[in-house]
């Protein structure tokens, strides 16, 4: 009977890079959503802010997001956006090494 002990050695080393360029990929989606769960967040508080007429740039600078506007006759849609970093190689090559999320939502345009 032949030892096997370098033959699961020969396995276990050609299987290991896509073990852990699976656990990195789903580390990087994991990411993403959360990142895009917290622009949700932020996206109700800029809301709260603009109907109270607070100051919107400060929070924005403070969470390195961009906020965009488009104002129709009776609604206004805000939009947040923020860049995130994927550090797995392959999705780089996929989503790019910085993933730019958004979120909209489409409020009662007060300033009329």
């Amino acid at each position: 009977m032949k030892n096997s002990k370098g033959q699961a050695l020969i396995e276990f080393v050609i299987i290991l890079p896509v073990i852990i360029l699976l656990i990195m990929s789903i580390v990087d989606f994991a990411n993403i959503i959360s990142n895009k769960y917290s622009l949700e967040n932020d996206l109700d508080t800029v809301v709260k802010l603009y109907q109270n007429n607070d100051n919107i740039d400060e929070f924005i600078n403070k969470n390195n997001e961009t906020i965009t506007y488009q104002q129709d006759n009776k609604y206004l849609t805000v939009t947040l956006s923020k860049d995130v970093t994927v550090t797995t190689p392959i999705l780089n090559n996929v989503l790019g090494k910085k993933y730019k999320l958004s979120v909209s939502r489409v409020i009662v345009n007060y300033e009329q």
